[in-house]
């Protein structure tokens, strides 16, 4: 991931600035609209609540709408370098060491890589907008209090090891899908070109679709749905473990301890405005998986090519 995170850096570190100081203002403003809307729902005397309502949204909106534009750009100035650069690498290798490679791996990399990591750099405008908007959240209740605040970053931690936890085999089974990816594709290459020789002859078309095409499709299917699905179960266990902590937190916690009612009002409040972002950061772990997947596939490719490239003099003489 740290790859991933360096590549989106080396494009353009101004937008990653300056998205960052606006989805962290847009954070803050995230707590503050809380506090605003707690104190008035407890009918505390908040002079002109109304002004400092509409100011607080306002900024709330501008910020986040800017964190948004600067990391759109960002995404799409990554998504466009990276296209060329890649196109480049290709044209300028060797045609026998593009032979060696195959098509195949050739069209993949130009298609399904580029469309992973396409998606994935798409999350980070959202992905940064709910992790300052969760951060706000946390120093709020921190500063309401101690105790509420550790059990609050103590569920959310155990939320986070569930899905860290599913992440090396899924990680394994993603990127050997990305390898079965290649195959399927020289698979199709195969229908295309060969067609009239697997319309005629009936035995060989009945052995490629069996043995060779439905085998991998099975495969690629198989290893896909197995990395999805543990991703889901985690997620679904750090659903539970967040119920518990609030559970715990709304009826255990005053038996134990005095805890004022106003109290648990503005926590209940403030860990509803806290889940949706929770669980967008946690369902958008395979997306950035698979996109960190991409750019290494790709990097390994670019690095192949540009070992083998063509220097200008070679080309020229060979023309």
């Amino acid at each position: 991931m740290f790859r991933f995170l360096q590549f989106l850096w080396e494009i353009s570190w101004k937008h990653i600035v300056i998205a960052t100081v606006a989805g962290v203002m847009s954070g803050a403003a995230n707590a503050l609209f809380i506090s605003l809307i707690n104190q008035s729902v407890n009918r505390a005397a908040v002079p002109n609540a109304l002004v400092y309502f509409a100011i607080l949204a306002s900024f709330i909106i501008i910020s986040s709408l800017l964190a948004q534009v600067m990391l759109i750009y960002l995404s799409q100035n990554a998504i466009y370098q990276l296209r060329l650069k890649l196109s480049n690498s290709i044209l300028s290798s060797p045609l026998q060491h593009l032979e060696h490679l195959g098509e195949n791996r050739v069209l993949v990399t130009l298609t399904d890589d580029v469309r992973s990591l396409t998606h994935a750099v798409s999350c980070i405008p959202n992905l940064c907008i709910d992790f300052a908007t969760v951060l706000g959240c946390l120093v709020y209740i921190g500063w309401l209090s101690g105790v509420i605040f550790a059990l609050t970053v103590g569920s959310a931690a155990l939320a986070i090891w569930c899905v860290q936890t599913q992440l090396g085999r899924a990680k394994h089974l993603f990127t050997s899908a990305r390898e079965e990816e290649d195959t399927l594709l020289k698979h199709f290459q195969a229908i295309t070109k060969g067609t009239k020789e697997l319309k005629l002859h009936r035995s060989r078309r009945k052995e490629f679709m069996g043995e060779y095409l439905q085998g991998t499709a099975m495969s690629l299917r198989r290893k896909n749905t197995t990395a999805q699905k543990s991703f889901t179960l985690a997620n679904s266990f750090g659903q539970v473990t967040q119920f518990i902590s609030l559970g715990f937190i709304i009826f255990v916690l005053p038996v134990l301890m005095n805890v004022p009612r106003p109290l648990l009002a503005t926590y209940m409040l403030t860990s509803t405005f806290l889940a949706m972002p929770m669980q967008n950061l946690l369902s958008r772990i395979p997306d950035l998986m698979r996109g960190n997947i991409a750019l290494r596939k790709i990097e390994r490719m670019k690095l192949s090519l540009s070992n083998f490239s063509e220097t200008e003099s070679e080309i020229a003489t060979e023309l």
